[in-house]
């Protein structure tokens, strides 16, 4: 069977990564260090980690009432690309298709995209909330090309009531989905990922996508395996890149020096020649002069020889 275009292709299969249903632990990274620092204060951080415990639990019941738990895997607190702390907060993984879902724990209200951002309340007197999610999920999906990414922001209530999203002015950013609404869509978008022959599971080419995909999801996992052989790599071409540019250094400081004499030596044959040609004009004036001289010396004698003794001059 050949590999489409666009798709992961061949590669070993890792079953110790095909092994794991779920990689980390949702909200960690409301509770590490680096966000404990951060500016976010203790309630947001909080609501974040309610939010995010609800999505998880929302993706186990979800998988298991749709069959689809041994195709899926799930990935809790991926690196945010570009920032220090934030993070991505879960991908569900299957076959060359990433879900990625940032998750919200939102009082009830009237949420909608306007421009590049999130308006909550009345139109007179809205909220702004900002978001990155769209800007993250372009880098995430870049990073683990060639598969599929899409995303969505999934909504949970706070508190009983009436909560509303409006994606219709969301442009490309991801839209908001409530978490009331289940995600039987998300789940066959991401069942579309599993390579098939005829109504049949083409097992060996889905376990070797689901490995080169879940090997890129999990690069951007910290504390993983193939996190700390991605920053291996990456310091090592670090490194090979800092040769490269000291030894291009030395090849120009070389070529310099090589150019330096080469128009040093240029400038002292032009200073010889110039010296020499004034010399040679010196000895030309020079001879000039003596001839003159001579010539003013004959005519003087020969006067002199036509003079009696008394008329004759000297020279």
């Amino acid at each position: 069977m050949s590999t489409p275009t666009g798709q992961p292709g061949q590669a070993p299969i890792d079953l110790q990564i095909l092994a794991q249903r779920v990689y980390g632990n949702p909200g960690e990274g409301l509770v590490s260090n680096s966000a404990l620092q951060s500016r976010m204060d203790d309630q947001a951080l909080l609501k974040g980690f309610v939010g995010e415990r609800k999505s998880h639990e929302l993706f186990i019941s979800e998988l298991a009432r749709l069959h689809a738990t041994d195709g899926v895997q799930i990935v809790h607190g991926l690196r945010y690309p570009g920032t220090d702390h934030a993070d991505i907060d879960h991908a569900l993984v299957c076959g060359d298709r990433v879900f990625l879902i940032d998750s919200k724990l939102w009082t009830p209200d009237d949420y909608r995209w306007y421009g590049d951002a999130i308006l909550a309340g009345p139109a007179d007197n809205p909220r702004l909330i900002r978001s990155d999610f769209g800007d993250a999920v372009a880098k995430f999906a870049a990073i683990v090309a060639p598969a599929k990414v899409s995303a969505a922001i999934l909504v949970h209530q706070s508190r009983p009531g009436r909560l509303t999203v409006d994606n219709s002015l969301a442009g490309h950013h991801p839209p908001m989905r409530l978490a009331a609404d289940g995600l039987e869509d998300v789940i066959a978008w991401l069942a579309a990922g599993v390579p098939r022959i005829g109504a049949s599971v083409h097992l060996h080419q889905y376990q070797q996508w689901q490995t080169i995909t879940m090997t890129r999801v999990l690069e951007q996992k910290a504390g993983t395996p193939q996190a700390f052989r991605l920053e291996q790599r990456q310091a090592f071409m670090r490194a090979r890149e800092e040769q490269r540019a000291e030894q291009a250094q030395r090849r120009a400081a070389r070529q310099q020096a090589a150019e330096d004499w080469l128009a040093s030596r240029k400038s002292k044959k032009q200073r010889k020649k110039k010296d020499l040609a004034q010399r040679q004009q010196q000895l030309e004036q020079s001879r000039r002069q003596r001839r003159q001289d001579q010539v003013l010396r004959m005519q003087h004698d020969a006067l002199n020889r036509d003079r009696s003794g008394w008329q004759k001059k000297y020279w």
